[in-house]
């Protein structure tokens, strides 16, 4: 039982990991996404002036 246990804790701890750099990611992701599209619509605004 403590082995299971023990094997459950690795696993899930390794999980917690995958997920916390998984939000680290789609947070970057989101920032980059942001800037693009003020970028973009500042351009949009521009042209049609």
């Amino acid at each position: 039982m403590d082995e299971a246990r023990r094997q459950h804790e690795k696993k899930a701890s390794a999980i917690e990991a995958e997920r916390a750099a998984l939000d680290e990611r789609a947070e970057a992701e989101e920032s980059r996404w942001e800037k693009q599209r003020e970028n973009l619509e500042s351009a949009l605004r521009r042209a049609r002036d």
